[in-house]
């Protein structure tokens, strides 16, 4: 076989390849304007962080290296969304396992605000659900473990629920800020 033989050969496989992967990969792009409105109906929740809390930071952060830049722009568009996916997944599974009700050490969210992002929430994950199998990020599982034993504690619980608002409030803001042409609008 000659080397235009063999280079013509190699183009129409890598051609047919990207073809195929074209057809098979999953249009997983969550509708921008529900993201937007999860954000503003969070924002309106309740009142901003608290500064008693503030000395519960050391254990409960946002793994933000969980958003790196250094990839190409495509593979970007795919961590954020991911990233996207897992934390509003881990927030879920937080607000599923631990009551966020009224009552001392409880957060004074408006409820009817809270129903409705988490009906947000959910379409989000159902629409975003090619998302899952990419599998789950190490920094967020202990992330969300963090969370989860703050909210567990009546003194903290208040901070544990006013972080994870806070990091949701920001990670929705920075994917619509820097991967708006992630979603589609």
């Amino acid at each position: 076989m000659t080397s235009m033989a063999l280079w013509l050969a190699v183009m129409v496989l890598q051609l047919g390849g990207l073809r195929l992967l074209a057809v098979t990969a999953p249009a997983c792009r969550p509708p921008g304007h529900v993201v937007l409105e999860a954000r503003r109906l969070l924002s309106d929740l309740g009142a901003p962080f608290p500064v008693h809390c503030l000395p519960y930071n050391v254990h409960v952060s946002f793994p933000h290296a969980a958003l790196s830049n250094r990839t190409s722009n495509s593979t970007k568009c795919g961590r954020a969304l991911r990233t996207l996916y897992e934390s509003l997944r881990g927030a879920e599974q937080v607000m599923e396992d631990n009551d966020i009700g009224e009552g001392q050490g409880r957060v004074p969210w408006n409820r009817q605000k809270l129903d409705i992002f988490q009906n947000l929430q959910n379409r989000l994950l159902v629409e975003g659900s090619c998302m899952a199998a990419l599998g789950d990020s190490a920094a967020l599982s202990s992330y969300f473990r963090n969370v989860s034993t703050l909210v567990r504690r009546q003194d903290s619980a208040i901070c544990g629920w006013s972080a994870l608002r806070r990091d949701l409030l920001g990670l929705l803001k920075s994917s619509l800020l820097k991967h708006r042409r992630c979603f589609s609008w």
